[in-house]
């Protein structure tokens, strides 16, 4: 497969034929910080805890609105699992979904990860306990088969890729 895989791109070098396909997509979404509901969330999170709280319209008075009673909650509550994005330390190895662990306790876990081949780095998300989600905070990623071995990632502001749009703009 590997070399039928080669020969293709070989003979489409002329049109500038390079690889796509849902595992690309799926590397340019997390570059973009474009989270799916459900794969990098789960069943508690709410807009605050995955950094999209101004998604949140205040202005609408209508009480039945769905979730505004779990987002006023839980707005300003301390202890909540808070998304954020990491970049892998020194290494080339793509963390499989996995525990984060600090000082021995699972303090959260891997979401989604990524080789970016446009940042040349592993990327990706994690929930992790709300004192972990601030930038630059280191993690240890622990990974089943792993023994005492750990990968580290530093926590990172998203986007990964273009933050300010200018790509988009272009």
């Amino acid at each position: 497969m590997e070399s039928v895989w080669d020969i293709l791109l070989h003979a489409g070098k002329d049109f500038e034929i390079r690889p796509f396909g849902l595992e690309a997509q799926n590397a340019l979404r997390l570059e973009k910080g474009h989270i799916i509901i459900g794969q990098e969330s789960e069943i508690r999170a709410t807009l605050h805890d995955l950094g999209l709280g101004f998604l949140w319209c205040r202005n609408k008075t209508d009480a039945k609105m769905v979730g505004a009673p779990a987002l006023r909650l839980t707005e300003h509550q301390g202890g909540r699992m808070k998304l954020v994005g990491f970049e892998i330390e020194k290494s080339f190895r793509t963390p499989k979904d996995g525990a984060i662990v600090v000082d021995d306790t699972i303090r959260g876990h891997v979401f989604t990860a990524r080789y970016s081949f446009t940042l040349a780095k592993s990327i990706g998300f994690a929930f992790v306990e709300d004192q972990l989600a601030e930038p630059g905070t280191r993690l240890a990623l622990f990974e089943e088969n792993m023994g005492e071995d750990h990968l580290f990632a530093r926590v990172t502001p998203t986007p990964f890729y273009d933050p300010d749009g200018k790509r988009l703009k272009m």
